[in-house]
């Protein structure tokens, strides 16, 4: 018997046809009694990216999925100062707002004032953009931890932001138990680019996974493969941020059902002792 799930927007981010269920699909991914059966918990980034097609292959494999719900984002509109004319902008508009001054009253202190008022709000709405960022991440890591300490999640998935909130939540010791983690395509350096913090994530602790693509800017390459050195495995693969590719797709599949079908649930498990 089929049971709903909580429906999210899917779909893949590079413009090719998309094989990830429909929303009316999704809301029947699971199959099979939903009791105290293990269940592989997705976290999602901005969009689903492979996390929509591997739901679906999971479930037709038996096992059932759940989506993280409600899934903190920091707000879309301080996307703009990560454009990187922004800077050009804000230089224009001190530019014109000291001319401005200059030419009307021809004080170079009130011209000087505005150009502190600029300079000033620019950095405002930096910390706030940081700010923001360290808080989504934070609830994100909070409720993860939540969640699988309810004893019936036996994997968990984070993509993109979602894998920054994995790694955060993998990364805090103080909030046992934990269970196996898939990480694909992390942005966590990207997050702390943004003024949230990385910790250190004590791989030894924790079963982690990671699967990154080398051709994607807010996962860089080298860094990511330095970050994950300790991992139970990383794989590397030629895709983008999207990890659209057929290779890529079937290589998530393979490591997730092994890691889910090998997975004991949090709650079975128990707390980590002093000695770990």
């Amino acid at each position: 018997r089929r049971s709903p799930l909580k429906v999210r927007r899917s779909g893949r981010t590079d413009g090719g046809t998309s094989h990830a269920p429909t929303l009316a699909q999704k809301t029947t991914l699971n199959t099979g009694s939903m009791g105290a059966r293990p269940r592989v918990l997705f976290l999602s980034g901005w969009s689903d990216g492979p996390l929509a097609l591997l739901a679906t292959d999971l479930a037709r494999a038996g096992h059932a999925v759940e989506w993280l719900s409600p899934h903190p984002l920091p707000p879309g509109g301080g996307a703009w100062l990560l454009h990187p004319f922004a800077p050009l902008l804000l230089l224009v508009a001190a530019a014109a707002l000291v001319k401005r001054a200059v030419v009307h009253t021809e004080s170079p202190a009130l011209a000087l004032r505005s150009l502190a008022s600029v300079a000033a709000c620019a950095a405002a709405a930096r910390l706030a953009l940081g700010w923001s960022v360290r808080s989504s991440v934070r609830r994100g890591a909070e409720r993860t931890a939540d969640r699988v300490g309810a004893g019936d999640i036996s994997l968990v998935v984070g993509y993109a932001w979602g894998g920054g909130m994995a790694h955060r939540y993998l990364s805090d010791r103080r909030r046992p138990p934990r269970c196996p983690t898939l990480l694909l395509a992390p942005t966590v350096l990207g997050m702390a680019s943004l003024g949230a913090a990385v910790p250190v994530l004590d791989v030894g602790a924790g079963d982690v996974s990671v699967i990154f693509p080398i051709e994607d800017v807010l996962c860089p390459h080298p860094a990511t493969k330095k970050l994950y050195a300790g991992a139970r495995e990383a794989h590397g693969v030629a895709d983008g941020h999207a990890l659209s590719r057929p290779c890529t797709a079937e290589l998530i599949f393979s490591v997730a059902s092994r890691l889910a079908s090998e997975g004991t649930p949090a709650g079975d498990r128990g707390a980590p002792s002093a000695s770990e």
